[in-house]
């Protein structure tokens, strides 16, 4: 290496030192701890998975303790516990550190590394290793010391890990009971609680799988999660950060266009909605008000909830009053399969079918020789993937982004269908 190599590489070397020292410096500044013991601290981190940390964590320890920093001690105890616990292959050690780790700080009256030690660290490998029953009576021990000495931090830990073992034992309701006697408690005392941010957003799963959308979007938006809504639009937009998808009005206006293409001296029209689902309002009023004094007559409408069940049982009574129905308008893909089953059942080869989404089903249909699917007005959940992995990056990096974006919808129909393929969606 040449000399001026050697001197560039020592500076590059001291450069990162006293950065790396700077950054050290301002960290244990925020948290309140001598910058040595902390510089320290984060070699120890370093070496979290060798052996060498217990040493190194006997030395912070005796370097805290000349410092009488009571809660660095605790941090190399724990640093300790962490390594046997992140090895996982010495119960002994586990449980022996957890001991040590909760007794000292007892005795220096630091409750948040006592149950940390206990239930983040011994419960939880308990839990990790399928032992739930001795997980379920060490968190019943925490919770009813916890509930004796009226430790609220205590009380937020054991809260948290029964809800843990409940998940694991797949009583969600029991879960979800810990989980809000969490988040009160946090609340109430206004607890220094990392784990918070979880437990919101293991609260808004609860939520989704209950039917409560509303709720758990005003869950993930307390567990600061931010949320981008792709294709169906949220009634609650407030929760919502950004929005993708399709321009639905649009589509409906591409379906009355090529409708009012085909007849051009108008017909009787059948619609399939779902009032509740406002991409759907919005394509059937592109498509009324294409249709709008071109001859066109709405002799039947139904409630069908976007379901392609009731859509089959709307269409066959609509069909049997209306044999000589011109076109069904469906507000979705699923709705119009549905209507093309009851029209198959009634023999009716003369009504045209009309969807929304550009479903690989209607697809197979518009490929078929003979069929009462006349066309869909496509969108692309791919260009919305797409779309959406771009905004979630300009929210990460703080960049700016559109708060709503809508994609142009395209009709497919028997003529291009080729061009999209029936494999898959566009």
């Amino acid at each position: 290496m040449s000399q001026t190599a050697l001197s560039f590489t020592r500076f590059l070397f001291l450069f990162l030192f006293f950065t790396a020292s700077v950054k050290a410096q301002k960290e244990a500044k925020d948290f309140n701890v001598d910058s040595t013991l902390y510089a320290y601290y984060q070699r120890c981190q370093e070496c979290l998975l060798q052996p060498v940390v217990l040493s190194m964590s006997d030395t912070l320890y005796r370097m805290a303790e000349e410092r009488h920093d009571k809660r660095m001690q605790a941090v190399a105890i724990s640093t300790q516990l962490d390594y046997h616990y992140f090895q996982a292959t010495n119960e002994d050690s586990i449980i022996y550190y957890t001991n040590k780790v909760k007794d000292f700080a007892k005795a220096t009256q630091q409750p948040k590394y006592y149950y940390f030690a206990w239930s983040n660290r011994l419960i939880l490998y308990y839990l990790k290793n399928g032992r739930t029953n001795i997980a379920l009576y060490e968190a019943q021990k925490m919770l009813k010391e916890a509930q004796e000495e009226d430790d609220k931090t205590g009380l937020s830990r054991c809260y948290n890990i029964m809800s843990q073992i409940y998940t694991v034992k797949r009583l969600d309701s029991m879960a979800f009971e810990w989980q809000l006697k969490e988040i009160e408690l946090t609340e109430k005392y206004d607890l220094e609680n990392y784990n918070i941010s979880q437990t919101y957003s293991q609260i808004s799963s609860y939520y989704i799988n209950t039917n409560q959308p509303e709720k758990a979007l005003e869950a993930l938006k307390k567990a600061d999660v931010k949320i981008i809504n792709i294709d169906t639009q949220v009634a609650e937009m407030d929760y919502v950060d950004a929005y993708i998808g399709s321009d639905n009005k649009s589509a409906g206006v591409q379906c009355g266009e090529n409708l009012v293409q085909r007849f051009p001296d108008g017909g009787k029209i059948a619609i399939l909605e779902c009032p509740s689902m406002n991409s759907i309002n919005e394509r059937i009023s592109g498509f009324e008000e294409t249709i709008a004094g071109k001859g066109f007559e709405v002799v039947a409408r139904e409630d069908v909830a976007g379901d392609l069940t009731q859509a089959r049982e709307a269409s066959k009574k609509i069909l049997a009053e209306h044999p000589d129905i011109t076109a069904i308008m469906c507000g979705n893909d699923q709705i119009a399969v549905g209507a093309c089953v009851a029209a198959n059942e009634a023999a009716n080869k003369t009504v045209s079918i009309y969807g929304v989404d550009g479903s690989p089903e209607i697809k197979k249909e518009l490929e078929k020789n003979s069929t009462q699917v006349v066309a869909t007005a496509a969108q692309s959940p791919i260009k919305m993937g797409k779309e959406a992995v771009k905004i979630a990056l300009n929210i990460l990096n703080g960049e700016s982004f559109e708060r709503e974006t809508y994609l142009e919808t395209y009709l497919i129909t028997k003529d291009n269908v080729e061009m999209y393929g029936s494999d898959g969606w566009q």
